[in-house]
């Protein structure tokens, strides 16, 4: 705009379509910038730069036709937009009384758009160099200019669908945008304080107000800065405005995104598997801009009202309520920094993916496989081989690969393991022609289950899988190949962390080993009680593995860190289970208080069950000093319910009959109706041998 009377004007035009163009290669979002800035290009240009103003105009229609016909594959689509490309530049110059539109300087520059257009996306082309060299990682596997046209195209994510709303259970297509358009302004709130996130239980009074008055203030000036700029300047309003709305509204309407895991509402269902706020960062960001265009309109303001104070109250540059607010305003600017110290936002020291990730990768035999579920227990493996070379994997090598089972439905990936060693029998064509299949039985199988039947077959007896086998039920397939099953060469795990749905139907052949299964014949699985193999789980869990980082109290833990430590529970419960039932209490008892450290979920239980395991060994006061420390953590009333129960059995079990009877007096006094205190009080009175009284408790029990 400042260089509009300039000969040269034109380059700047042609430099914001270039970096346009060139950013699609960090994502997709810069694009929204376009239609803002080509409204406020045209209309600042129309008067004195016709033609060029004409030229994005054009550009604008062929390159929306062009950007449908890529998402849709259509050529129809291209050749459509080519025609009403042309038909705009004819409008316009029809349109344009005073100055007839010069269409070969306009077809110029449409020429030279697409032409930078290209220059802009032709960094794109080092994915298919990159990809032919077939890299441990080589995401959808451009290799081709079709496979980089799918990557252009997205087409790992499925087709872009705005109906019906996934919020939609029911509600009706408008109600379904609004619990969307709630999500985004729920997200906004966010970013003012912990107060308005779901993990601050109990705020104080402090956390509630400064969050909510932060908030306030910052909406308020920026909508005040809306104001200020329509008011003043109606042409870079129409840029930043038609961004923010771009950004915000339609990302919302694009995006259809499911609830939140947040929701407190029951019913909002699906949801996403994490917070999506992320997505709206950009939204919010802009909106900023309004909030310093009402600021700085505040600011001279108060200068302008300020001109009867005396001298001294106005040092230097600023007026003394200019000082005030500028102070306020740094403040408030630094204020985050101070607030995320210790705050959730925080991961100084936090090498808890690090460390899950070689504790996972310890867990398989030299030379094996082990399947993954998604993003969160896949990328940490494959930072440590890839960047750290950690028990990397190269074929020949007795290392371990890593098997995404998420990625294991698409036949880029398949291929890829393929070629890398996993035993996959099936041809190129085979694998593309894979589709889930419901069986007659009902059972459903997934690309990805077909795929590990082949694995497992083929890695069992080295010959091609045959198709009856595929598509065989879940127990004519472990009967044909798990009964007498022998691994090869390589082994075969699934991680703790895959998804019961997945695994289930190898349940009985599937040993733990602590952070993983691995895959075993009947026989075998057989030797192993409760399918652990406790040599090798109490190898992995108490020598191998490190908890520095995990079990760090200073270190801020949220929900997927407690998935994290449930799997390394798992090991330690199973272990405890093992023991007590051979009779190896103390043992039990070691393990089950280990296992509790992580079983964020339920620690109650587990304390339970180191209770009952101590009244075993006769350990009546080391029972009782667990259930009360636990009665003293917990808030749930079932809980110390529960606990007051096993309190009660400790002093049944010492012969405190009198102690005994008083829990049960107590259950009693709150809920007369309670069949627990009057089972506990027949116990008391049959040990004590009160046969009076147990026969007139028993016949209370039979009138009621």
């Amino acid at each position: 705009w400042d260089k509009l009377n300039e000969e040269s004007e034109d380059k700047y035009v042609m430099l914001v379509i270039y970096l346009a163009m060139l950013s699609i290669g960090i994502s997709l979002a810069p694009l929204l910038m376009l239609p803002g800035a080509v409204i406020f290009l045209v209309w600042v240009g129309w008067k004195k730069h016709k033609d060029l103003s004409v030229s994005l105009v054009a550009f604008s229609v062929f390159f929306a036709f062009l950007y449908l016909a890529i998402t849709k594959e259509s050529l129809m689509v291209f050749i459509v937009g080519s025609i009403l490309t042309a038909i705009s530049v004819t409008l316009c110059d029809y349109m344009s009384k005073d100055v007839k539109v010069n269409y070969r300087k306009i077809y110029t520059y449409l020429g030279i758009y697409i032409g930078l257009a290209i220059l802009g996306l032709s960094p794109h082309l080092m994915l298919i160099i990159r990809a032919r060299a077939n890299p441990y990682i080589n995401i959808a596997a451009p290799t081709t200019f079709r496979g980089l046209w799918d990557v252009f195209n997205r087409k790992q994510y499925g087709p872009l669908v705005l109906l019906p709303r996934q919020t939609d259970n029911g509600i009706g297509t408008f109600a379904a945008l609004f619990e969307q358009f709630k999500m985004f302004f729920k997200y906004y709130t966010w970013q003012f304080g912990g107060y308005f996130r779901n993990e601050i239980a109990a705020p104080s009074a402090l956390m509630r107000i400064i969050p909510s008055l932060l908030m306030a203030i910052f909406t308020a000036t920026g909508l005040y800065g809306i104001y200020v700029h329509f008011k003043k300047d109606k042409k870079t309003f129409i840029f930043i405005m038609t961004t923010l709305f771009l950004l915000s509204a339609g990302f919302v309407v694009y995006l259809n995104m499911k609830y939140s895991p947040s929701d407190p509402i029951a019913a909002h269902q699906p949801r996403e598997v994490r917070e999506r706020d992320y997505f709206y960062m950009p939204a919010y960001f802009m909106f900023m801009a309004f909030f310093a265009f009402g600021l700085r309109e505040l600011i001279v303001s108060f200068k302008s009202k300020s001109k009867e104070l005396k001298e001294r109250f106005s040092p230097g540059l600023f007026t003394l309520p200019q000082w005030i607010l500028l102070a306020l305003v740094i403040l408030i600017a630094v204020s985050p920094f101070f607030a995320n110290i210790n705050s959730y936002a925080n991961r100084r020291n936090n090498w808890i993916a690090d460390e899950y990730a070689k504790n996972m990768l310890n867990t398989p035999r030299p030379n094996s496989i082990i399947f993954t579920n998604g993003d969160n227990d896949t990328y940490p493996l494959w930072f440590e081989q890839v960047v750290r070379d950690y028990r990397s994997f190269e074929p020949g090598k007795k290392g371990v690969l890593v098997v995404n089972l998420s990625l294991l439905n698409v036949e880029w990936y398949i291929k890829q393991m393929q070629s890398f060693g996993v035993p996959i029998s099936m041809t190129d064509r085979e694998i593309e022609q894979l589709r889930p299949v419901r069986l007659q039985n009902n059972e459903i199988l997934m690309i990805r289950d077909i795929v590990i039947r082949d694995i497992i077959h083929t890695n069992s007896t080295g010959r091609r899988t045959p198709r009856s086998l595929l598509y065989a039920s879940k127990d004519e397939f472990n009967e044909k190949v798990l009964t007498h099953y022998r691994p090869d060469s390589i082994n075969i795990y699934f991680s703790v962390t895959v998804s019961e749905d997945a695994r289930s139907k190898y349940r009985e052949n599937l040993i733990l080993e602590g952070l993983g299964y691995r895959i075993t014949s009947d026989s075998e699985a057989q030797q192993y009680p409760r399918n652990v193999d406790v040599a090798t789980t109490k190898e992995n869990i108490w020598e191998k593995y490190s908890y520095d980082y995990i079990l760090n109290e200073d270190i801020y833990v949220d929900e997927n860190v407690d998935r994290i430590m449930t799997n390394y529970a798992a090991g330690f419960l199973q272990l405890g289970i093992y023991y007590s039932e051979i009779d190896s209490l103390r043992k039990a008892v070691e393990h089950f208080r280990q296992g509790r450290e992580f079983y964020t979920y339920d620690r109650n239980s587990v304390t339970m069950n180191i209770a009952r395991v101590l009244i075993e060994m006769e350990e009546y006061e080391e029972a009782e000093d667990e259930i009360r420390k636990a009665m003293g953590n917990s808030d749930d009333p079932q809980d110390k319910a529960t606990m007051t129960a096993v309190l009660s059995e400790i002093y049944l079990s010492k012969g405190d009959y009198e102690r005994a009877e008083e829990i049960y007096d107590s259950i009693l006094k709150k809920n007369p109706e309670e069949p627990a205190g009057y089972a506990g009080k027949l116990r008391v009175y049959r040990m004590k041998g009160q046969a009076r009284d147990y026969e007139n408790t028993k016949s209370i029990l039979m009138r009621n």
